[in-house]
């Protein structure tokens, strides 16, 4: 079935949809996560900030896969283990923002 991209009126295939967005899923977290390296303390908040915002991101692609096509949703869970602890490291980031 193919999706409707209203910016452009143009029609998108699922499955090349699907496919950028399991791309974005994995450029955001690593993009996110690279952010969180950088933060010392939390003064750092233009670093936490963009680690809240590309966390905002990934969620939002993530849903979107989800509702999509739910067994590509489950193959990436299982391919991105490693996204667990990324995804933990980027909430401890921002947590010193807030204490």
């Amino acid at each position: 079935m193919p999706y409707k991209d209203w910016e452009n009126e143009n029609i998108i295939d699922k499955e090349k949809f699907v496919e950028e967005l399991e791309s974005k899923i994995s450029e955001t977290i690593e993009t996110a996560l690279e952010y969180a390296k950088k933060i010392k303390d939390g003064n750092d908040k233009t670093n936490i900030l963009n680690v809240e915002y590309l966390m905002g991101q990934y969620h939002a692609y993530e849903l979107l896969l989800e509702t999509i096509d739910w067994n590509k949703f489950v193959k990436l869970h299982e391919r991105y283990r490693r996204y667990s602890n990324a995804w933990l490291e980027c909430q401890n980031a921002i947590e010193k923002l807030y204490h």
